[in-house]
């Protein structure tokens, strides 16, 4: 391991071929997406269900409508980026959104509706209707509760709640595992792959908008391991708050 903690190795837990370490949208996807060919560890520091997905607020954008298209998408998101965007992430985004997007609609999250039809809103800097919403504003804990339902009825997601990630474990430079702390016990997880999907580290400041939850043990896990880190500064905030 790359660091000194824990010095003795704990019992084994569970072994699978995929640990996700994580239960925000990008964990729960992850997991539903590769537990279609392999048994999966899905690893979360409080309950399944708690994580910044479900207080996002707002909507989700992807070129969906008749006239809309991913370039005029790329353009709007190049120009309000104001020069800080990757432009390979950029084209990333714009070009598969649209699938992703109807794959979650195929999975059963109910995006509002007009006439029968996905209603489409034009906000911000966009200069198409692309906005997608679910509940109104309440499009992330939408989006979880139709994920959370699907990775509990799996039978190849086996869920851990309550786990602390505190190491990853390496062979031959490869990430070959997880050790996690519950119940003032550590567990230790060994897999092919681990994929860390544990979200932001807001909480470093003393006032933020961010859950709880967002303590960044993901990011200083990759770090501990010898992965590269990269624009930690690009930190979000809702863009509405009252100090008082």
């Amino acid at each position: 391991m790359p660091n000194s903690f824990p010095e003795k190795i704990p019992p084994l837990a569970d072994t699978a071929p995929v640990i996700i370490i994580g239960s925000g949208l990008a964990g729960l996807y992850t997991a539903l997406l590769i537990s279609q060919t392999h048994t999966v560890i899905l690893v979360t520091k409080d309950a399944l269900a708690e994580s910044t997905t479900r207080y996002a607020q707002g909507g989700i954008a992807a070129a969906l409508g008749a006239n809309d298209s991913p370039r005029s998408h790329y353009e709007d998101t190049i120009m309000a980026g104001a020069g800080l965007c990757h432009s390979e992430a950029v084209a990333t985004l714009v070009h598969e959104g649209p699938a992703k997007v109807r794959h979650l609609i195929s999975l059963g999250v109910p995006f509002d509706q007009a006439g029968g039809q996905i209603s489409l809103t034009k906000e911000a800097a966009h200069s198409h209707r692309r906005i997608l919403h679910a509940a109104g504003d309440a499009t992330g804990r939408e989006i979880a509760n139709t994920l959370l339902e699907l990775v509990r009825k799996s039978p190849r997601i086996r869920i851990y709640e309550k786990h602390f990630a505190v190491a990853l474990t390496t062979r031959e430079q490869h990430c070959a595992g997880l050790i996690t702390l519950a119940q003032n016990q550590l567990h230790l997880f060994l897999s092919g792959a681990v994929v860390i999907a544990t979200g932001g580290l807001g909480q470093i400041f003393q006032k933020t908008t961010n859950p709880a939850i967002t303590t960044g043990e993901g990011i200083a896990l990759a770090y501990q391991s010898g992965v590269a880190l990269q624009d930690l500064e690009f930190i979000q905030f809702h863009p509405t708050a009252l100090a008082y």
